[in-house]
């Protein structure tokens, strides 16, 4: 439908892993779907959607494949909703995100924030999850579900040197002093 698109996705065919003459295989087949739709997220297009079919000719030996490309609108980010807390504020993850809502969408600016939660040590497991906004296809509501870890930290340790003899460590970490994913560290 968009011809400065459609022109883009022509000048990607090249760089995709799957072209005529070379031998297919299942990870490239999977890899160039994955290549089209970075390509598409880059473009701000959030909604996007990419289908693959990949039909055999045995007598042939050859394989005819076929992406179908849903480009969408193009997209903004709409309210990011936080879940999983219980003793990490909300705010904290929330100050993380390198996004703002009604800004492009784009899946460098999920990734980064991604990047920047688990840097504060604070979570086993973050996802960000796209949702639905039927009033609005261009406005894609973002959901973030976070896993606590434990906030203290244990670590002890015993060794031999021939200088020193006998050696010792204790180690005691905490990665929310004081609710404000603040760490202190006492080693002995």
């Amino acid at each position: 439908d968009e011809p400065a698109l459609q022109s883009a996705l022509e000048t990607l065919r090249p760089q995709l892993p799957v072209s005529e003459g070379n031998i297919f295989t299942e990870e490239d087949y999977q890899e160039a779907e994955t290549r089209i739709k970075a390509f598409l997220l880059d473009q701000h297009r959030g909604r996007a959607t990419v289908k693959r079919e990949a039909t055999i000719v045995l007598d042939q030996h050859r394989v005819d494949v076929r992406y179908q490309v849903e480009a969408g609108p193009p997209t903004v980010f709409g309210d990011t909703m936080i879940e999983g807390t219980k003793l990490v504020e909300p705010e904290i993850i929330a100050r993380e995100l390198t996004y703002k809502r009604g800004e492009p969408f784009s899946a460098d600016a999920v990734n980064d924030s991604r990047e920047k939660i688990l840097k504060l040590d604070l979570f086993s497991a973050i996802r960000f999850i796209q949702e639905d906004s039927p009033g609005d296809p261009r406005v894609i509501p973002m959901r973030v579900q976070v896993t606590e870890k434990p906030f203290r930290e244990w670590q002890a340790g015993i060794g031999f040197g021939t200088e020193d003899q006998v050696r010792g460590q204790v180690r005691w970490r905490h990665n929310n002093w004081f609710g404000d994913g603040r760490r202190v560290d006492v080693q002995v």
